[in-house]
């Protein structure tokens, strides 16, 4: 039997690599698509039903396809050196010169072929494969994160037996995309640490993801900024267990800049609505509309901005949104320069103006944001 040629092979290879990227690709298709939030609520240790990508399988997907890229490369530096040495140590020899030459061809084809289903890829994935959360889920057998299952012996603070999570749950167990608390930013400089949240919306939660969020608000609020329309498109948030849920505030995105958007005369009355109940909330505080970057970046900002801090504070917070969305058609860390200086400037350069005349903020209003949140 004729043995395949190094073209034929290299061919082969590169479908393959087709295959296993239009696998990654599915995957995150589905993992970001209504059918994938819709998996029943049904959590595992290693399939998670929420918005982030810390899952085993996922993270496992995106590490291979990155360490087989790498791998491609460095084949192909192996080629064009096998190539090379052929070539130069070929003399007279013209079926070596031959042979040197096709090796190089071949190898500038698959590298041709590699780089258009990365391009493919690239294009199908969200975000892209580069600059992934590879993050694993946390263990859901470690005490404070255990399940509801025939051999948990969990108990509740009354010694009755839940089957719930147990134990302080920390913003690091809460594996939701672009969550974070505000204060961390500043190390607690600014606000006070555990009082105010951002994420994105609420509603793919799973109901292990719901019941430690649910525990670490308790007796708090959660404000949804979306209108009623994005609540429609993207569902309504989970209810989350002893957290109070008001009425979403229904300001309108935007998405080129949010500099017009926060002195919109539409908008800034919702801006005051959102950080008064913000302000009268008793508990934590999470915020969000729908992927937690912009309206809830200027919201965020301004309770900064009461609280104390100065614009680098508020930009260095604003811009940590960029670690769940790396590419800047989704979120532009530089927006809220244009905010800031909007405001300023339809308001003469005061930003307390802004907040009363714009927003509509009472000095009593202004008082409880910064007693509540303030460090």
């Amino acid at each position: 039997m004729k043995r395949p040629t190094f073209q034929y092979r290299l061919i082969l290879t590169a479908v393959f690599f087709l295959c296993l990227f239009l696998s990654s690709a599915a995957l995150a298709i589905l993992k970001s698509s209504d059918t994938y939030a819709a998996c029943g609520g049904v959590d595992t240790s290693v399939v998670s039903c929420g918005e982030d990508d810390s899952n085993a399988i996922w993270a496992l997907l995106l590490i291979v396809v990155n360490v087989m890229a790498g791998l491609v490369g460095v084949a192909a530096i192996g080629g064009f050196v096998y190539a090379a040495i052929l070539y130069s140590s070929a003399g007279d020899k013209s079926g070596q010169v031959t042979k040197a030459k096709e090796t190089l061809a071949n190898v500038v084809l698959g590298l041709v072929l590699f780089a258009l289903m990365w391009a493919f890829v690239q294009f199908l994935i969200p975000g892209g494969v580069f600059g992934r959360d590879y993050s694993a889920p946390e263990a859901t057998n470690t005490p404070t994160a255990r399940t509801n299952d025939e051999n948990c012996n969990c108990k509740d603070e009354s010694g009755n037996g839940s089957g719930g999570v147990q134990g302080p749950v920390t913003p690091s167990a809460i594996k939701i995309k672009n969550f974070r608390d505000a204060s961390v930013t500043t190390n607690g400089s600014v606000l006070k640490p555990g009082t105010l949240y951002r994420s994105v919306h609420l509603g793919n939660l799973g109901p292990k993801k719901a019941e430690k969020l649910g525990q670490l608000l308790k007796g708090g609020t959660v404000i949804d900024l979306r209108t009623s329309e994005q609540k429609a498109d993207n569902k309504a948030d989970v209810k989350l267990t002893g957290v109070s849920q008001p009425a979403r505030l229904n300001i309108l995105g935007y998405t080129s800049g949010i500099g017009p958007a926060v002195v919109d005369p539409a908008r800034m009355p919702k801006f005051g609505k959102a950080l008064r109940m913000m302000g009268n909330a008793s508990g934590p505080v999470l915020v969000h509309c729908i992927s937690g970057k912009d309206r809830t970046g200027w919201t965020v900002a301004m309770v900064m901005y009461i609280a104390g801090a100065k614009d680098p504070q508020i930009k260095k917070e604003y811009a940590e949104s960029a670690k769940a969305f790396p590419n800047l058609a989704e979120f532009n860390p530089d927006w809220i320069n244009s905010g800031l200086s909007s405001a300023r400037k339809k308001y003469g350069g005061d930003l307390n103006r802004y907040l009363k005349e714009g927003l509509g903020l009472t000095d009593k209003d202004i008082t409880k944001i910064r007693n509540k949140f303030k460090a």
